[in-house]
């Protein structure tokens, strides 16, 4: 398999185009062909972009340009030296991408028409319940992580915490997140207005903005990333509360924003 990629390469790299060549029929499929390719990379860039992946595949293009340019100008060492090092490249994609390739194909699974009754709805009396209990943590500038659990399960992170299963309610939540509490460093999941677990680790994110955040605001924007699910933070440093959406932090300027973004994302 190795001798074919290689062979393909350096020798089939800069054949000329079937439109350019052939009749009609092939000129429409070449066509077709170029324009879903496009449509396929301009997908891939969006997904990759502001990720570590990003440089990753700028380096890619550099080698491939390379290639290019060593066939054009008949420069043999130089283009075999630079194939192969792009084949182990082709093999390390799984290893190199491993985060991004698994949120991909999370978020493809969770695209689906045939999946959404699945999803766990938050009713009006949880965001509520939220809404009053942020605004009281808040104000005693006691740190919290809340995550709410949308279609993509959350069992892996709920099983590594403590078993809570209650109806959510203010005094719970912030018994919880009391200072003194041992639960209170990690994160409460709630599922269906339970709190299901407490006290759960959760994956950090590691982008470049995400290293300039404390542990609970990584841990939010990680959970967000692996999965539809919706994280509220709480600063105990500031007093500030943000919301973790889709890989992305949002400010909370206050308790009725909170509600109003809350309805709109869950």
């Amino acid at each position: 398999m190795l001798e074919k990629i290689l062979s393909f390469l350096q020798g089939g790299i800069l054949q000329p185009l079937s439109f350019t060549t052939y009749g009609m029929g092939a000129r429409v499929s070449a066509i077709i062909d170029i324009l879903l390719v496009t449509i396929l990379l301009t997908v891939l860039f969006r997904f990759l972009r502001k990720t570590r992946a990003t440089n990753i595949l700028i380096g890619f293009i550099f080698v491939g340009i390379g290639i290019v340019i060593a066939r054009l100008l008949n420069f043999t060492t130089m283009n075999l030296v630079l194939t192969v090092f792009f084949v182990l490249l082709l093999f390390a994609i799984p290893f190199l991408f491993q985060p991004e390739l698994r949120r991909g194909l999370e978020r493809l699974g969770r695209k689906g028409p045939f999946w959404r009754s699945n999803v766990h709805e938050v009713d009006e009396e949880t965001i509520r319940i939220l809404e009053e209990a942020v605004e009281g943590l808040q104000s005693r500038k006691h740190g919290a992580l809340i995550v709410l659990e949308k279609q993509t399960g959350l069992s892996e992170f709920i099983d590594n915490g403590v078993e809570i299963d209650a109806k959510a309610g203010v005094e719970l939540l912030t018994t919880i997140f009391y200072p003194g509490s041992s639960l209170h460093d990690g994160a409460v999941i709630i599922r269906e207005g339970y709190i299901v677990s407490a006290a759960c680790t959760l994956p950090l994110a590691d982008g470049e903005t995400s290293g300039r955040l404390g542990t609970r605001h990584r841990a939010a924007l990680g959970i967000s990333e692996s999965s539809d699910a919706v994280a509220i933070v709480v600063s105990e440093e500031r007093g500030t509360v943000s919301l973790a959406i889709d890989g992305k932090l949002y400010k909370v300027p206050t308790p009725h924003d909170l509600n109003r973004m809350l309805r709109k994302t869950v």
